[in-house]
This record gives structure tokens, C-alpha cells and sequence, in this order.
């Protein structure tokens, strides 16, 4: 498989009044082109700001990257100025945002906002935009078109919003979508069919897909291959069959046995016992030893090297059987 985007030792840091966060601390993957690739993990684990840090969309205030690489098609993006992102966030890499009702404008129709990105990266007329707009609409499955363009986000449902904002993300073709949590807040009839949609989009143009999620049962049915967060460093990385039906990371199979199954009987789901550790103060060794049931004395004291398993399959851990 051919890379379109590779991450090597990432770390982006935030400066707090309380010292340095380490958001993203020294993670290394490759995307693939026309693949569907998930990160998971619980809330603060890094993936949000992952995506963030490839599209260079960090509040310049606090955030910086702190060292590492991020290469789309020979080029670090790490170096690239504003006017070379420009040309690459909204056109060749696109993001579908976690929120759709605070990241659309309240002040501005959905037709103008779609139309926006066609203006910017294809510079064509106000009427070429704007039955491109329509066609784009059409497309993904907006009712009434037409009538949507002259609305306001807070005038559509939240199926309705989350598809203007994939509209925007996909304007342009671009060659990487990623999509943070796109199916928040969405019942379970609109969330598949947006699956659906990225999906059959994806076919269409052989896009490379980062799905950003804490939903395992998405990205089940949804990607090929798995990156598993925890505390800002990534602990396992496999296909979705090595991840769901031969975990090695103990932070994985918890994840995992926490998920309900109709064929059991329980009481009570698994819970993880204890607390993440804090970004700003993160302990020496395993930054999973603490909640583990499994961890010895070298698991405290030593960070776990990245074991392969198999071809595809990694995880960083002492205790790999």
C-alpha cells in the first residue's frame, strides 16, 4: 500500500497555568491511501488534537508542536507557513468538525458557507459555486436543496447540519477526510446513514479516511485498520480483526470487554478502575500501570518499547503473551 500521510514522533504540547500538557507525546503512524483507519481511546487521550496538529488548527496562543514530522506527500507540514496551508486544509486535507452547530457560522446561510470553499480553492463565479453547491447537496441526500442553501444552521436538524458540514469537507475531493467524532450527538438511524455515506463517497473517489472515535462499534464497521490512544501515546495499532479478536494491550481488551453483547448476561459492564494520569504530570513507565491488572514492578519504572506482533499488528507493552 502506497502512504499518503505519515506521522513520525509527534508531540504537541499546550502551556497551561499549571505547567507544560503533553496532548500528543512522541506518536508514529502511517496513513495509507484509499484506506479507512480509526483512532480510539477515552476522552484526552490525544486524538482530537492529533487531527488538529496535522491540519495545523492549534490555538497559536498555547499550542505548539514540540518536535516530529508530519509528511503528506514528501512535505512537513510541521514547516509549512499559513499560505501553504491555505492551499491544503479544505482542499487537499478536509475535516469534519466534532459539533457541526458551533463549527457552521451562525451568522451565514449553509449555501453561503458551502459556496465558500469552492470560491477559495477553485476560484470560479458566485453562480458556478452555487450550483455546484446544490449539485453537492443533492448528492448526499439533502432534501430540498435549494431551500437549505438560503438557511440558517440553527433553521436544520442535527442530521441535516452534520451533512452541510460533510458537504463543505468534501467540495474540493479531497485526497484525506478526516472525521472527528462525526456521529456525535446524532440517534442511531441518522449516524448510519453518515457512516453510509462517508463510506460510499470514499469508494467512489479513494479517499484515505481517519475515522476519530471512542465508539468501537463504528470502527468495527467502518475501518480497516486501528489505532489505539491512551494518555497521549498510541499502545497498540492493527488491523480491525488483529484489534478486535486478538487484543494484546491490556488497556485494549479492557476497552473491549466494556463493550454490552446481547448473548450475556450482566449485571454490570466492566469498568476500568482508577483515573487517567494527568497530561501535565505523567508518571515514569507504562502510563497504563497504574489502572492495570496485569503490571509488575518493570511496568512502573520503564516505558514499554513497540513490539510487533504480526506484519500489521504493534503494541507497546511488557507483558504481550
Amino acid at each position: 500500500m502506497q502512504e499518503i500521510l505519515s506521522i513520525k514522533d509527534l508531540k504537541t504540547y499546550f502551556h497551561t497555568e499549571d505547567g507544560i500538557a503533553k496532548a500528543v507525546d512522541g506518536i508514529s503512524f502511517n496513513l495509507y491511501k484509499g484506506e479507512s483507519l480509526g483512532i480510539v481511546g477515552e476522552s484526552g487521550c490525544g486524538k482530537s488534537v492529533t487531527a488538529f496538529s496535522i491540519l495545523k488548527l492549534l490555538p497559536e496562543q498555547t499550542a505548539f508542536i514540540e518536535h516530529g514530522e508530519i509528511i503528506f506527500e514528501g512535505n512537513d507540514i510541521v514547516k509549512m507557513d499559513k499560505v501553504q496551508m491555505r492551499k491544503i486544509r479544505g482542499n487537499r486535507i478536509s475535516m469534519i468538525f466534532q459539533e457541526p452547530m458551533t463549527s457552521l457560522n451562525p451568522a451565514y446561510t449553509c449555501g453561503n458557507q458551502v459556496t465558500e470553499v469552492f470560491k477559495t480553492h477553485l476560484g470560479i463565479s458566485n453562480a458556478e459555486a452555487d450550483t455546484k453547491a446544490v449539485e453537492l447537496l443533492k448528492r448526499i441526500g439533502v432534501p430540498s436543496p435549494e431551500q437549505r442553501m438560503k438557511e440558517y444552521p440553527h433553521q436544520l436538524s442535527g442530521g441535516l447540519r452534520q451533512r452541510i458540514m460533510i458537504a463543505m469537507a468534501l467540495a474540493c475531493k479531497p485526497d484525506i477526510l478526516i472525521a472527528d467524532e462525526p456521529t456525535t450527538a446524532l440517534d442511531v438511524t441518522v449516524q448510519s446513514q453518515i457512516l453510509e455515506l462517508i463510506k460510499s463517497i470514499q469508494e467512489e473517489t479513494g479517499m484515505s479516511v481517519m475515522l476519530i472515535t471512542h465508539d468501537l462499534g463504528v470502527v468495527a464497521e467502518t475501518c480497516s485498520r486501528v489505532i489505539v490512544m491512551y494518555a497521549s501515546k498510541i499502545v497498540e495499532e492493527g488491523t480491525t480483526d488483529e484489534i478486535f479478536y486478538n487484543p494484546k494491550h491490556p488497556y485494549t481488551k479492557s476497552l473491549l470487554k466494556s463493550i454490552p453483547r446481547l448473548n450475556e448476561e450482566l449485571d454490570r459492564l466492566p469498568v476500568i478502575e482508577g483515573t487517567v494520569p494527568s497530561s501535565l504530570n505523567y508518571p515514569e513507565g507504562c502510563r497504563f500501570a497504574s489502572r492495570c491488572p496485569i503490571a509488575g514492578e518493570e511496568c512502573t519504572m520503564n516505558d514499554p518499547e513497540r513490539i510487533r506482533i504480526s506484519e500489521t499488528h504493534f503494541a507497546s507493552c511488557f507483558k504481550i503473551n
